[in-house]
């Protein structure tokens, strides 16, 4: 019995060798295999790197957008990845919470002198991206606009797709824009928001201005007649740091805004211009 008992003693002496070399083997190939694991996912990281947060309302090259926006009736930068030529920002705080609000399209005329009656209220400076033609048509509103302290910037003459004219044709688009603008009394611009969120980098090379999108679109122009809807879109898709995106042309986008506006001052915003906007993300 014994005997037995020592023979089993040796064997299991001469196991515990092959069972620590085992371990150990086991031990290096899950390390090789989470390391392999690693790498590709790093490696997935690089080529497929993931989209960023719009942080940049203006870039100088939104040649990405293109293919895009050429059939859209707005774009909306937040569902687009730029990574390239975006400029540097100032770091701002996480919680710190500031709107813009902007409006295209205009001057209108009801539906502006009520939004003017609605800023004033609450003592908001807005930038209005209006278009030549419109400016032409009604310069005592864009005056009005003026007088009020608000920023005015171009959205064009008549609202083309800038891709698809000349490099003269896009630049008589916006100087017919800004001479309109000098007109009422207003500065020449240095901002743009092209048509459709459309622009190229040979556009870009033409103008000479800053192009300023936006990170929150009220969808103003679905919601004819539904003002509420449309705010429960900008409230629903809010960010901390928002460049809100309407129309004074429509009466519901203002009653919109109106509804918007008292919500997000309880939020703790602060309502800033275009220009304010890109002070305090960052400049050129």
């Amino acid at each position: 019995m014994r005997y037995k008992y020592e023979n089993k003693k040796r064997k299991y002496r001469k196991m515990k060798p092959r069972v620590g070399r085992i371990a150990i083997l086991v031990v290096i190939m899950i390390a090789i295999v989470g390391l392999s694991v690693f790498g590709v996912k790093s490696l997935m990281g690089i080529l497929n790197p993931p989209k960023p947060h719009p942080i940049a309302l203006y870039v100088k090259d939104t040649s990405l957008f293109n293919e895009k926006a050429r059939n859209a009736k707005e774009v909306v930068l937040r569902d687009f990845a730029i990574g390239k030529e975006l400029p540097s920002h100032k770091p701002l705080p996480a919680d710190m919470k500031i709107a813009c609000l902007t409006f295209d399209d205009g001057p209108g005329y009801e539906s502006t002198d009520y939004l003017l009656g609605v800023l004033k209220k609450y003592d908001i400076k807005a930038t209005f991206f209006v278009l030549g033609s419109k400016a032409e048509q009604n310069p005592e509103m864009l005056k009005k606009i003026i007088k009020a302290g608000h920023e005015v910037a171009s959205h064009s003459y008549d609202h083309p797709d800038l891709t698809k004219l000349s490099p003269a044709e896009v630049k008589q688009q916006l100087d017919r824009t800004d001479e309109a603008i000098r007109k009422a009394g207003g500065k020449t611009t240095t901002l743009l928001r092209p048509p459709y969120g459309n622009y190229s980098k040979e556009i870009e090379e033409t103008i000479g201005k800053d192009i300023f999108l936006w990170t929150v679109d009220s969808n103003d122009w679905r919601f004819k007649g539904d003002p509420q809807g449309s705010a429960d879109t900008v409230l629903g898709t809010v960010q901390p740091q928002a460049v809100i995106l309407y129309h004074d042309i429509y009466n519901s986008s203002v009653k919109s805004a109106e509804i918007v506006i008292p919500k997000l001052k309880e939020m703790g915003y602060e309502f800033v211009t275009a220009s304010k906007y890109m002070e305090l993300t960052g400049e050129y």
